[in-house]
């Protein structure tokens, strides 16, 4: 990225412009274990590359959509830099208070909903934003955009730990938006050797002695990187999974949640019960059990959420049959499934009232084309 010419005077809903760099235009680049020498640097774990994903069966009454044929995996860097302001928003920015770190963009496209795009690599901050405080030692940047969700915090925010295995994370402590954690995440981050001792919350812009930096392994709807697969299987060990017990076929139901509620999810639940699967509610369980549950599963049915993204700690090479309204259909769960193992098919539903995204509204399935596909998708193996 260009790092010259004069910036765009600014207007005013502006108070502060950033221009937007790459690790390579502002580090230098090293091997891993050169990375925590003094300076600002990078290291480069994986290079870019095409995944391709195995396409899906779809069971549908309407037109079958189009699968997404390959995910696109970006250059997987850690980066560690002297003196970067973390604020929260994702908002990482360079210590000389004008360049914006690449790592500021959660969909992978330079854009950050709490800034303003005022051009090609051009950002303005709608307020002035400087550190409140100075936070001495060295850190690791734990958050992202909506890191206190769930499925968010499995997906977008925990994966950034893939960068354990390519440094000692021995001196390092978590830099993580006190607005966002849960204690809850204490139980995906005590198996990778971060108890409460070694957690530093931040809600106002802090400045960092020295900050360490991984890319994000996972941005929904485009990719999900097997980098993330030796993470997975440390927190999995800890929790003392797979056991060797426990159901292998597991409904994951949606029924307590009132966000994109299938309505008939009920008769739905007791055909996949027919046929053999447990129903669970995840949310309703200790996220210990959660993951030996899912660690254990072979076949994996339910509606499409978050809930199952817990197939991240699947062990097995797990088949996925995800329900979903035609018109909500992200490859989240077919990236996911392409990073760990195990294949991914859909069976589409109708949402209820097309004038409420999808996204969030409720939907319904035809429970004959439910069972029709679920038997003809057992078949398969």
């Amino acid at each position: 990225m260009n790092l010259h010419g004069d910036p765009p005077m600014m207007g005013p809903a502006v108070a502060q412009i950033f221009r937007a760099a790459e690790y390579s235009d502002i580090c230098e680049r090293v091997a891993a274990e050169g990375l925590l020498e003094p300076g600002d640097l990078y290291y480069v774990a994986c290079d870019p590359y095409a995944l391709p994903l195995r396409a899906p069966v779809i069971y549908t009454r309407g037109k079958v959509p189009k699968p997404l044929a390959q995910a696109q995996m970006p250059q997987m860097h850690i980066a560690k830099l002297h003196r970067p302001m973390v604020c929260p928003g994702q908002i990482l920015v360079h210590s000389d208070g004008g360049i914006l770190l690449v790592d500021s963009f959660r969909r992978g496209v330079p854009r950050n909903n709490s800034l303003v795009d005022l051009g090609p690599n051009l950002f303005g901050s709608p307020k002035e934003l400087r550190p409140q405080q100075f936070l001495e030692g060295r850190y690791f940047y734990l958050d992202g955009r909506h890191g206190q969700h769930f499925g968010h915090f499995l997906t977008e925010v925990l994966p950034r730990l893939w960068a354990a295995e390519f440094l000692d994370p021995g001196g390092l402590r978590l830099l993580m938006n006190g607005r966002h954690f849960a204690p809850w995440m204490m139980d995906y981050l005590r198996p990778l050797g971060f108890g409460p001792e070694r957690l530093t919350l931040f809600e106002r812009p802090v400045e960092c002695e020295e900050l360490v930096i991984a890319r994000q392994a996972c941005v929904l709807g485009r990719y999900f990187h097997p980098l993330v697969q030796p993470l997975a299987r440390r927190i999995t060990a800890f929790h003392g999974g797979p056991t060797g017990e426990g159901p292998r076929r597991l409904y994951i139901s949606r029924r307590s949640v009132e966000q994109r509620s299938l309505v008939n999810e009920e008769r739905i639940e007791e055909i996949a019960q027919q046929a053999g699967f447990t129903p669970v509610r995840p949310e309703m369980l200790p996220i210990g059990e959660q993951i030996r549950l899912f660690a254990e599963a072979t076949h994996i049915v339910g509606p499409i959420g978050s809930a199952g993204y817990n197939a991240l700690f699947a062990q097995r090479d797990p088949r996925k049959l995800i329900l979903r309204p035609a018109a909500f259909t992200p490859p989240v769960d077919a990236t996911l499934n392409a990073a760990i193992g195990g294949e991914v098919a859909y069976v589409d539903g109708v949402s209820m009232d097309d004038s409420v995204n999808a996204m969030t509204g409720a939907w319904h399935l035809d429970p004959e084309l439910f069972a029709e596909a679920l038997a003809d998708w057992l078949s398969r193996g």
